[in-house]
Parts: C-alpha cells; sequence; structure tokens
C-alpha cells in the first residue's frame, strides 16, 4: 500500500511527498527491489544522484534483472561523467527489453555528448526503426549527422522530424545552419523565416539572414538582420565579425574597429576576426598592433591545423583513447587550458586506466590550485 501511494504521487509530480512512502514500504519489505528502485527515482528526479545511487544499487542486489533500477543507474553513471560504466548499464537495459525505442534513444544521447557521433547515429536509427514518429529521435539523429559532417543526412532526418511534426520551430532552425553550411542560402532562409513565424527567437537565425543578405549585396537589411542578432546575443563573436567585416567595406572604419576589437576579445580562437582587425590596423596606419594581431594569426592558422588533423584521427578512431588525448595535447600547447582538461576527461572516458591522460589532468589541477 505504501508503495502504491508512492506511485500515485509520484505519478502527479510530486516526488517529494512520494519519498516518504517508498521508505515506509523498504521499512515494511526491505526485500522489495521495486520499492527500492522507486525510490533511487524520486531521488534522481530531484537530482539527488548520489542518494539516488545507492537506493538503485540495493534494488539491483536484490533483483539483478530490474529494468527501472538498470536505466536508474544508467542515469547516474552518465551524470557522474562515467561514461564506460553508463553505456554497461545502458546496454543490459537493452538486453532486457530490445525494443525499447526510449532505451536506444538515451544511449544514443550518451555517445552524442561523448562526441561518439557514429555511434549515436546507429543508436537513433534504432530508435526510429522501432518508433517511426519519434520526433526528437528524428530531430537529435539530424544533429548527429551534421556533428559527423554529413549534411545531406542530417537534412534528411530533419525532414523526417518536419513529416511527424510540420510546425516544429527548433526544426527549421537546425535545417537552416545545416543549409547554411551547404551554401543552400535560398534554403537556409526557406528555414530560417519558418522559424521565425513559429517564434523562434536565435541570434543564428539573424546573424545567417545578415550573411545571406551580404551575399546579395543588400547590406542595409544585413546590417539590420546582424544588429538583431546583437540584441539577442551581445557576446556572438561571429555577429561582431560579420558587422565588422561589413562596415570596414563600407569605409566606417571606427565602428568596424569596435566590433573586430569585440570579436577578437570574445573568441581567441576566431582566425578570420584577427586577420580582418589585423588588416585593417595596418590600412589605418597602426602597424605595431597591425603587425601583432597579424602574426597571432599566423600562430592561430597553425593550431587550427595541427587541431584539424588531430580531430581526424579521432573522428577515424572515435574510442581510441589516445587518439583523443592527442587532440588534447594540442589545445594544451597553444594555451587552450579547458579546452585541454575536456579531452583529456574524454580520453579517461574512453579509458579509465590511460594513465597519461590521468597525469595531465593531475598537472593542469595542481598548477590551477598553485
Amino acid at each position: 500500500a505504501a508503495n502504491q501511494q508512492g506511485d500515485l504521487l509520484r505519478n502527479s509530480g510530486r516526488m517529494e511527498d512520494a519519498i516518504p512512502h517508498y521508505q515506509n514500504a523498504i521499512e515494511n519489505m526491505p526485500e522489495f527491489a521495486q520499492a527500492w528502485s522507486n525510490l533511487g527515482i524520486a531521488f534522481a528526479a530531484r537530482k539527488q544522484f548520489s542518494k539516488a545511487r545507492h537506493y538503485f544499487e540495493k534494488a539491483l542486489e536484490l533483483n539483478p534483472n530490474l529494468f527501472e533500477a538498470t536505466i536508474g543507474m544508467a542515469l547516474v553513471h552518465d551524470n557522474a561523467g562515467n561514461f564506460i560504466q553508463a553505456e554497461a548499464s545502458y546496454k543490459q537495459a537493452l538486453r532486457m527489453r530490445p525494443n525499447s525505442a526510449e532505451v536506444y534513444y538515451n544511449l544514443a544521447w550518451l555517445y552524442q555528448q561523448e562526441k561518439l557521433y557514429e555511434d549515436a547515429v546507429e543508436q537513433y536509427r534504432r530508435a526510429v526503426q522501432l518508433r517511426s514518429d519519434f520526433l526528437q529521435a528524428w530531430a537529435n539523429l539530424g544533429l548527429a549527422h551534421k556533428q559527423n559532417n554529413d549534411p545531406g543526412k542530417a537534412i534528411e532526418a530533419y525532414q523526417q522530424a518536419l513529416n511527424i511534426s510540420p510546425d516544429e520551430g527548433p526544426v527549421y532552425s537546425r535545417l537552416g545552419v545545416v543549409r547554411m553550411k551547404l551554401a543552400d542560402y535560398h534554403g537556409a532562409r526557406e528555414a530560417y523565416q519558418r522559424a521565425l513565424k513559429l517564434g523562434i527567437k536565435n541570434n543564428v537565425i539573424h546573424r545567417d539572414l545578415g550573411v545571406i543578405y551580404i551575399q546579395e549585396g543588400n547590406h542595409s537589411a544585413a546590417l539590420s538582420e546582424l544588429r538583431i542578432s546583437l540584441e539577442l546575443d551581445p557576446n556572438d563573436a561571429e555577429t561582431h565579425f560579420q558587422v565588422g567585416k561589413l562596415l570596414s567595406k563600407q569605409d566606417d572604419n571606427e565602428k568596424a574597429l569596435h566590433h573586430l576589437r569585440q570579436a577578437v576579445r570574445l573568441n581567441r580562437d576566431h582566425t578570420g576576426a584577427h586577420y580582418a582587425l589585423g588588416r585593417l590596423l595596418v590600412q589605418r596606419g597602426n602597424d605595431f598592433e597591425g603587425q601583432k594581431m597579424m602574426a597571432t594569426f599566423q600562430t592561430l592558422k597553425k593550431y587550427e591545423h595541427k587541431l584539424k588533423a588531430r580531430k581526424r584521427d579521432a573522428q577515424l578512431r572515435p574510442r581510441d583513447a589516445e587518439t583523443v588525448y592527442k587532440v588534447g595535447l594540442v589545445h594544451l600547447e597553444y594555451g587552450r587550458r579547458p579546452k585541454a582538461i575536456e579531452a583529456f576527461s574524454q580520453s579517461l572516458n574512453r579509458n579509465p586506466g590511460f594513465e597519461a591522460a590521468a597525469a595531465k589532468l593531475r598537472d593542469l589541477e595542481r598548477e590551477t590550485n598553485q
């Protein structure tokens, strides 16, 4: 009775009220695995994952084949950044329920977060094979294809999502991004305009519409769209770069300098902004600062070249901890510590015993604490 009362409260969204009932159920029936699992679910829903883990583990100790607890452990491991364990739990859940589209979706999302895009694509495909109307799976499949540098298949997946829900504004926005990547400006404009009509407010939409107008030579309309983009996100380096370039073409150099300086301040890795700013400074007689910017541009190009090669290796062998580790080494060589930490952490997720990545993380943590 206590467990059933907890279920009623949980199903109505009253997680906190459900907890004491599940606790009563455990006290009355300590061998009742489902009650332990339900208590874990309630704590997980409140983002109290350390508590949730205890209850899921107890549930699985009592019943190793309890599906809900297995999924719960996957979520706990995922939240803790334990990729290997989360993956294993999802696969165990699929052995229990091989026709669960939702579990394939969750596993795909795990892979997508880990930048294992081919694996993500495979799992999303299984999800939509089981549930052809699975809107979010189609939308995320499109994104995974884009991230895996396959824009054609990304468009196909987005179109499938829109066949299911023709008024899905965020999908039109994503579709516009992919069409921009293909320089399909007509298709991008159509997708973005539909997204805007559906109420999507997104600085990228207006930024890209501005770029389209620049390509068409309509500079007035371009500036209007780019200014809207900056109103929505004043800290978008790419928009400042586009505004700066456009104003420079119009010989409004003071304003152009302002926006280009903002671009390099907001994104220290923006090669185009460093080049455009350096060139404009030299043209205006500020040789010292201009040459300094051009030197930074050259350094960024080398960084970009090395990084591209290492990322290509990592994409070819996405589960190889060493290839991801080498991406981190490039970031570290050029002083990009947060990006290096992210890469070394991902390397350890691939192989928790990879000492080289662990040592780099320890060194970086020690330097941070000094």
